[in-house]
């Protein structure tokens, strides 16, 4: 072949691989090793934005995101056959940023080397591929912490959650080697063999199902299955929700194999029992008993008509009647009041709840007749308050009460009066007391009364008589004591409070009124100057001592 021809075919193979690449579909460049664009195809045009005067322009960092640097790294090692493939991610004209893989070699044009890349855009499937990761891990996360089994299946498990394998004891690859009817006692296997190849040929085929399955260990359980057909993996599997029943299912069993027994049991014990919604459709014997109605009146009346509608939760019971009717549940507990045909009250424990029966949502009542224990109580109540109001003993702080003081005032006076004797009363109380008591509670507020009685005793004479008045309230009687010397004592007491620490977040003061004795005083004279003391002391700014 002479040069003219080498030359010719040259031209040729020329031509028809520029063709190639001026046409091909896939998006096609050709760098220097500097990264010059030398030439793009109109593929590559169409994809960047750019016109091939631009193109030539530019090099392949212009549009590329990865750092100069880095780039001019991977297209000498491109360049040096040492790597072909990449993925970056390239910047259109308008901006738009695409994911592209990029498969580059170098070839030989007319002696010179060039790096030939032919790219790929990839950004719909990275982000079909993310998506995918993250409906796999949504998925997951919702099977995995199910308390229900789920299952995927065909004949056998395709797939089984925690729950599942929990349920049956079975780990999954054990469960993937069994056929799924296997798992079910003898009387359901034909039926779930049916059942399956019916919903692998049937996409529509959803069913409920209770059948009872063999665990592992041999046990058997009854299940509540949900089956379905769904396509995965471009066929037909069934997909089913499950959980087990066995305890709900013995429940039931012992209930239907009791029910004679728990009939017989209620017709014949002594608590009255009842099931009514605003009527009654049940009651047992004791009941009638208690009420003194017989059967035909006891059914004819409405039920709230056996309760005293002077009772403070008569309408409380009320509302459970609407709540029957509106098929809501309810549970209560109460100390009611019931009337009796004859019209006497009794006293009762009255204990509802909302059941079902016959189908319908109604009420379940029981009651116990506390008639005589209430009574009890009261008595023993107001033995107690008859006993306190003879008392004169406080009962927190275990000094005198008002009824000692005003017994020992009375005395002491009448004794002053007679030999001329100088006597001085000294009231006080707790300023701020109710703020103590809503800031830390009644349990704080009487552990300070008591702090300070105590505190108080500790530094009276022997011959003064210390009582409790009422509340914060306290009185100091002081015979033989002029009112100067009251002044004295009231003020030490009044600084021993002040500066005693009574283990709590604020600081406690007293308020101090004095007053001396005059000819002629009764209890209620002498108390109405202290208290007028005490008052000034109080409104002249508290914890300081005044006096009448």
């Amino acid at each position: 072949m002479n040069a003219a021809e080498t030359k010719t075919d040259n031209d040729n193979s020329f031509i028809f691989y520029k063709s190639l690449f001026e046409n091909h579909s896939a998006i096609m460049i050709l760098v220097d090793k500097s990264g010059q664009i030398i030439d793009v195809n109109d593929a590559a045009v169409e994809f960047y934005g750019y016109s091939k005067e631009e193109f030539k322009t530019m090099h392949n960092y212009d549009f590329n995101t990865v750092p100069k640097d880095e780039l001019i790294k991977y297209t000498g090692q491109a360049y040096n056959k040492e790597r072909s493939y990449f993925t970056f991610i390239h910047k259109l004209k308008n901006g738009e940023l695409r994911t592209v893989e990029v498969h580059i070699s170098p070839i030989s044009v007319n002696g010179k080397t060039f790096l030939f890349s032919i790219i790929h855009d990839i950004t719909e499937k990275i982000e079909l591929a993310k998506k995918i990761k993250e409906s796999e891990e949504l998925f997951r996360t919702l099977t995995e912490n199910m308390t229900m089994g789920l299952v995927l299946y065909k004949e056998k498990v395709i797939y089984i959650n925690p729950a599942g394998e929990k349920i049956l004891g079975y780990g999954e690859n054990e469960l993937k080697s069994m056929y799924v009817w296997d798992l079910y006692t003898d009387e359901f296997k034909e039926e779930a063999k049916n059942g399956i190849r019916r919903g692998l040929s049937d996409i529509n085929y959803n069913h409920y199902v209770t059948f009872k399955a063999i665990k592992k260990s041999g046990e058997e359980i009854w299940l509540y299955i949900y089956g379905s057909s769904v396509i995965y993996k471009n066929e037909i599997v069934r997909i089913a929700s499950f959980v087990d029943i066995t305890e709900m299912v013995n429940m039931r069993n012992q209930i239907e194999s009791d029910k004679e027994l728990f009939k017989t049991l209620i017709e014949n014990m002594p608590i009255p029992v009842g099931i009514y919604n605003e009527k009654l459709l049940f009651a047992n014997p004791a009941a009638e008993k208690l009420f003194g109605y017989d059967k035909e009146e006891f059914y004819n009346k409405y039920v709230w008509e056996f309760f005293d509608e002077n009772d403070k939760k008569f309408n409380k019971i009320k509302k459970s009647f609407g709540k029957i009717k509106n098929k809501e549940r309810f549970i209560s507990k109460y100390i009611v009041r019931c009337k009796k045909k004859d019209g006497s009250i009794i006293y009762a424990n009255f204990f509802e709840m909302s059941i079902v029966y016959n189908g319908e949502i109604a009420g379940f009542g029981v009651i116990h007749d506390i008639t005589d224990e209430v009574l009890e109580k009261r008595l023993i109540s107001e033995e107690k308050e008859a006993y306190k109001e003879l008392s004169e003993i406080d009962e927190l702080t275990k000094i005198g009460n008002r009824r000692a003081f005003d017994k020992k005032l009375e005395e002491l006076l009448n004794a002053a009066d007679r030999y001329g004797r100088a006597l001085s009363l000294i009231m006080f109380d707790i300023d701020r007391f109710k703020d103590v008591n809503d800031g830390f509670g009644h349990e704080i507020g009487d552990y300070i009364l008591k702090e300070i009685t105590k505190l108080i005793k500790r530094s009276l004479r022997n011959t003064d008589y210390f009582f409790r008045y009422g509340g914060e309230e306290f009185m100091i009687i002081s015979p033989e004591t002029p009112l100067s010397t009251a002044k004295e004592l009231a003020e030490r007491l009044r600084l021993k409070i002040e500066e005693h620490d009574f283990n709590i977040e604020t600081s406690l003061t007293c308020s101090f009124g004095i007053t001396e004795a005059v000819k002629g005083d009764t209890n209620a004279s002498i108390i109405f100057r202290v208290d007028g003391a005490l008052y000034n002391a109080k409104n002249t700014g508290r914890n300081k001592v005044s006096w009448e």
